[in-house]
């Protein structure tokens, strides 16, 4: 239970230090078509993926390798030795997001997505109620990507 509760209490100071900036689509939702940045901050991975599915499992990955790493106080952590590891109800969830992803392992999908670059302007295209990530686009037309609202800010 101790293991299990500093993730859940990691994963919740990380979801508080990410509305403490400006007002993210995770805490007022944005509408589609709303011109909004991409917002991180140093130290805080975040991943950018093609599909919905995929972003929420890497995302989720993140946050647990983040949350290892924090307390085995190690550099370098193997996010398929953090989803090997996880228990209970983090256990179930990684499973249950690694198999809607269509990837076979945590590496896979981080390789298959990019790491944010904070302050890009983007356009919001479609916003998911079951993993509370957004499609959005650049401001220009590129490519649409998926990304958590949280990290959406006007």
């Amino acid at each position: 239970m101790p293991r299990q509760s500093t993730i859940l209490a990691s994963l919740a100071l990380t979801l508080i230090a990410t509305s403490a900036t400006a007002t993210t689509c995770r805490e007022d939702a944005c509408d589609v078509g709303e011109h909004v940045t991409t917002y991180s901050a140093p130290g805080e991975p975040v991943a950018v993926c093609a599909t919905d599915a995929l972003a929420a499992y890497s995302n989720f990955m993140l946050y647990l390798v983040a949350a290892d790493a924090a307390s085995t106080q190690q550099g370098t952590v193997d996010p398929n030795a953090v989803e090997a590891k996880a228990t209970g109800d983090s256990a179930d969830v990684v499973k249950r997001l690694r198999e809607a992803s269509g990837v076979a392992s945590a590496s896979e999908a981080l390789k298959a997505c990019s790491p944010l670059k904070a302050g890009a302007s983007v356009v919001v295209l479609e916003v998911s109620k079951k993993t509370n990530n957004a499609k959005v686009s650049g401001a220009n037309g590129e490519a649409p990507f998926w990304i958590p609202t949280g990290f959406l800010e006007r």
